[in-house]
């Protein structure tokens, strides 16, 4: 899979009226242009022949055994671009089959691409309006492109590069036993994005005044909502969570949601002039508890110490990359609010967020080196009751992404990820505390989308660079007691694709001993899946001090990339071993990314619970901590001796 010619959204087809014949059928008019139907066996796959058209179904791509339809017409002048068009329209049904293999459709080449042009597949998305082109094959008079879904297909000529942003985005649900479910997301070239889910009731009572005209709630139709929005060219976006409310936490019960946009953008440096500015205008977090500070219950309070219950947080990270230089930007903004109607707190210090022991020599290769704000940013105000707590940002605050080492023809990517976390677990009867974060408008590009100072958009995008963390091994120096043993803490690993902050967490464990510093090289390797399309590679060292036998838990990025596809599977060593350590049996492990965009599985059978066992369910990750891919809710971050960042569990 390549991750920059396949981050395309799932699409489900509809029949179009514009000039093309009917969806659906069976049957065969004779001459090629009709409705036919090929029947295809789901274990054993087979061939489409249509016309000129060709479509090989591999073995085991479809979820069941499936009868093909394909309509065939010539292009009207109505299609959008339509003198890019070449051949024939090809309309594949049943309209929403996807493939867990990706089928191939080839067509014979019609006609020859001028010099500025090249011929791809291209897929109608019916949202849009817009064609979607796929990464195409020219070879022997032919082209072939890679189909995830049916809908409407075509050949066209085109030398357009519009540079459009991609945009991958999903919202998940927290549940009352900390669990994460995915509920749903996409990715998305063309258009506006403006994405809306219900997460379910929120705060159900009349605003309060704290006073200066300052409310207490937000004013809602008591419908807890999540909301993604990016403009069409990436210029303007934003990302807002509200929490639910719930009358008892019940295990499957949610109460919190994590709302993530990430989006990719790339530009060509044509002047010496060339400047890349983003701006960070709106930042506001908000909570509210009305409940007693007394009397909790043991669903609110499970341990003791009893925890915060109530969370808000956004952290929006940002990096500039080019393939000769390497990352050249790298930066990372958090906010957050804790607490509940005993006291609040807040947070922007990303150091106190990512390492706590010594924020001073933070360098986490996981997260931005660059404070994007801090509490001089921005202002909190809350009420003497400790009811209510408000962080937003004072003013605007300008970037500007040095580009002075960037060549002349030069390709920049930039990719961003914004992020909204809330978390409500007080389980009063009449909802009343609620939480809510947003993040607006983080980036604007020298203040016109896509005509930045001496940049052109382009969508050719820099692939994600590898993690490479290492230093020398550990001298091994007797001591009076065993060094100890270290492994993965399993043989196997998963973690869904959608999962939040897609980064997978692995556990290497130290046992059987704990005297002197010892180390080893953690490395991913592809197996099924792709280094750099399915997930970031990773090699660094672990290390562990004398003494040290707390397990250390690696980060391994995941892809989050819209195609429906089989779960893939990466393999994780550990190797090199410093100081006086042994490597254990399990040096080895597996990882397993659960893949988000198949069809959900079929319903129950008739006269049992969807909530029984598993049915109706999405995977669930290995671990369901929220928020991996910024810390997770107050997650430790651990600076070991030899300055690494490693996550301690």
């Amino acid at each position: 899979m390549n991750v920059i010619a396949t981050r395309f959204g799932r699409f489900v087809a509809a029949c179009l009226s514009i000039a093309l014949a009917a969806c659906g059928g069976g049957g065969s008019d004779g001459d090629g242009s009709g409705t036919r139907g090929t029947p295809i066996t789901r274990a054993v796959g087979g061939t489409v022949v249509a016309g000129d058209a060709t479509l090989v179904i591999p073995a085991g791509s479809l979820s069941q055994d499936t009868t093909i339809s394909v309509s065939i017409s010539n292009p009207s002048p109505n299609l959008p671009q339509s003198q890019t068009l070449r051949g024939m329209i090809f309309d594949f049904g049943p309209n929403g089959t996807t493939f867990l293999t990706p089928a191939t459709l080839t067509l014979p080449l019609v006609g020859t691409p001028a010099a500025n042009e090249r011929a791809v597949i291209a897929f109608l998305d019916p949202a849009s309006n817009q064609w979607v082109d796929l990464p195409s094959t020219v070879a022997n008079g032919s082209i072939s492109a890679p189909l995830t879904h049916f809908t409407v297909f075509a050949q066209r000529f085109t030398g357009l590069d519009p540079g459009l942003p991609v945009r991958t985005w999903f919202f998940s649900q927290i549940q009352g036993d900390g669990s994460t479910k995915f509920l749903s997301g996409s990715t998305q070239i063309f258009g506006t994005l403006n994405a809306t889910i219900d997460f379910g009731p929120a705060f159900n009572d009349q605003p309060i005044v704290i006073g200066n005209g300052l409310s207490g709630l937000r004013p809602s139709d008591e419908i807890a909502t999540g909301q993604i929005f990016s403009s069409e060219f990436g210029g303007r976006f934003f990302v807002s969570a509200e929490a639910p409310s719930k009358i008892n936490l019940v295990a499957d019960s949610p109460i919190g949601n994590h709302v993530l946009l990430n989006q990719l953008q790339s530009f060509v440096r044509d002047s010496e002039n060339a400047s890349l500015t983003f701006d960070v205008t709106d930042l506001d977090l908000e909570a509210t508890d009305l409940n007693p500070a007394t009397n909790l219950s043991f669903a609110e309070c499970p341990t003791t110490p009893c925890p915060d219950l109530i969370t808000a947080m956004v952290a929006l990270r940002v990096e500039a990359r080019t393939e000769r230089l390497g990352i050249i930007y790298d930066a990372t903004g958090v906010a957050q609010i804790h607490g509940d109607s005993r006291g609040w707190t807040h947070s922007t210090d990303r150091g106190q967020f990512f390492c706590p022991d010594n924020p001073n020599s933070c360098r986490n290769p996981f997260f931005g080196t660059i404070q994007l704000w801090d509490d001089l940013s921005v202002a909190q105000t809350s009420d003497v009751q400790s009811t209510f707590i408000r962080l937003q940002l004072k003013q605007h605050l300008p970037f500007s992404i040095d580009l002075a080492n960037v060549l002349d023809g030069e390709t920049v990517t930039l990719e961003i990820v914004a992020t909204a976390k809330t978390l409500d677990r007080r389980a009063g009867s009449d909802r009343q505390s609620s939480a809510y974060a947003h993040l607006r408008d983080p980036r604007s590009i020298g203040g016109v989308a896509l005509t930045p100072t001496g940049l052109r958009a382009t969508s050719q995008h820099v692939p994600a660079l590898p993690i490479v963390n290492l230093i020398p091994p550990a001298s091994c120096v007797a001591g009076p007691g065993p060094a100890g043993t270290l492994q993965f803490s399993a043989a196997s690993y998963s973690l869904a694709e959608w999962a939040d902050g897609e980064q997978a967490q692995i556990r290497v464990t130290r046992t059987g001993g704990s005297t002197g510093a010892v180390s080893a090289t953690f490395s991913t390797g592809d197996a099924t899946a792709i280094a750099g399309a399915d997930y970031t590679p990773v090699q660094m060292t672990v290390a562990f001090a004398d003494g040290d036998a707390a397990p250390k838990v690696l980060i391994v990025p995941i892809t989050h990339d819209g195609v429906a596809e089989p779960d893939k599977t990466l393999n994780l060593t550990l190797s090199e071993p410093g100081g006086c350590a042994t490597l254990g049996t399990q040096a080895s492990a597996g990882l397993t990314i659960l893949d988000d965009d198949r069809l959900p599985p079929p319903p129950p059978p008739s006269g049992l619970d969807p909530s029984f066992g598993n049915a109706g369910k999405a995977a669930m990750p290995e671990t369901g901590a929220p928020l991996r891919g910024f810390g997770g809710d107050r997650s430790a971050m651990a600076l070991q001796a030899d300055g690494k960042i490693v996550m301690v569990g």
